[in-house]
């Protein structure tokens, strides 16, 4: 903002408002121009703290009043960092006139000679204040901002994170399952395989024997109808307990179980079961052909 077009500090009609008018427009013809010199800064900082020493001793409620505005002025000199440009000149400028023992009123001047320190202090605060506020209200809108959109950066990244891990999980529990129902459909034709060449293996050896002796032998008849029956018995009550524990299960995951089996068996087992079922045929119908012969 233009200094010459920005609203005075000072507006506040007053008991002393000439003074007051001359300190504003001393204000603006020497300590705005002074406050832009690169020496002020320097200034103040030399000075600030004697002139502070000078009116402690004081009492008054004015005395009083200007300290408290002194130490404002003070601590926000100390943060000007923080300041926008016109700010720092308003309050530059305030110091200077602060610090300056000839202004619109001389400080030498007993009961009068801090009225215009105090107006000009006081408008200059005020006017800074309000822009702090403001500054500090929008940098309150933009950190908010800030952290609902880190929020929902993190929020975004970490449901994208959990599903890549529920993903993961849940492939590698496929897999498990995949590998455990293959293993389970082997482990059965593999069971039912080495039983059917077990009987067929008995019925091979029964036919040799008939052949060779012309009868079967009675201690011969025995283990292939124990071992028989045992194997059997055994299938059967696999059999038994597979059936009972499918029917435990609802029609939905029996349709599944069904799905996921027939997925499983491959032509290995077809040829694995098959092929001792055909021996077993062919040794049956030999000893039948035999048994006619």
């Amino acid at each position: 903002m233009n200094q010459k077009n920005a609203i005075s500090p000072i507006e506040e009609e007053t008991p002393h408002a000439d003074l007051e008018k001359r300190a504003e427009a001393l204000l603006k013809s020497r300590f705005m121009a002074e406050a832009q010199s690169e020496a002020a800064a320097e200034r103040i900082d030399e000075e600030l703290d004697d002139k502070l020493a000078s009116i402690r001793s004081h009492d008054g409620e004015r005395y009083t009043r200007l300290r408290k505005l002194a130490k404002q002025a003070t601590e926000l000199w100390a943060q000007r960092g923080t300041l926008s440009r016109q700010q720092l000149i308003y309050l530059t400028a305030a110091l200077l006139y602060f610090i300056s023992p000839v202004d619109a009123v001389p400080d030498l001047i007993p009961g009068l000679g801090y009225i215009d320190d105090i107006a000009v202090l006081s408008a200059i605060l005020t006017f800074v204040a309000k822009g702090v506020q403001s500054a500090r209200q929008r940098l309150s809108e933009k950190r908010q901002e800030v952290i609902e959109e880190v929020t929902d950066t993190l929020v975004v990244k970490g449901q994208a994170a959990l599903h890549q891990v529920v993903d993961e999980r849940a492939d590698e529990l496929f897999a498990r399952f995949d590998k455990a129902s293959a293993d389970a459909v082997d482990n059965s034709v593999t069971t039912l395989v080495v039983s059917l060449w077990g009987m067929t293996t008995a019925a091979a050896v029964s036919l040799a024997l008939s052949i060779l002796f012309g009868g079967w032998s009675a201690t011969w008849m025995v283990y292939v109808g124990v071992s028989t029956a045992l194997v059997l018995a055994w299938n059967i009550g696999v059999a038994v307990d597979y059936m009972r524990n499918y029917r435990r299960l609802s029609g939905a995951w029996q349709q599944r179980l069904r799905a996921i089996v027939a997925t499983k068996i491959a032509w290995r087992h077809g040829v694995a079961i098959g092929v001792p079922v055909l021996v077993l045929l062919g040794l049956a119908a030999l000893r039948l052909a035999l048994g006619h012969a």
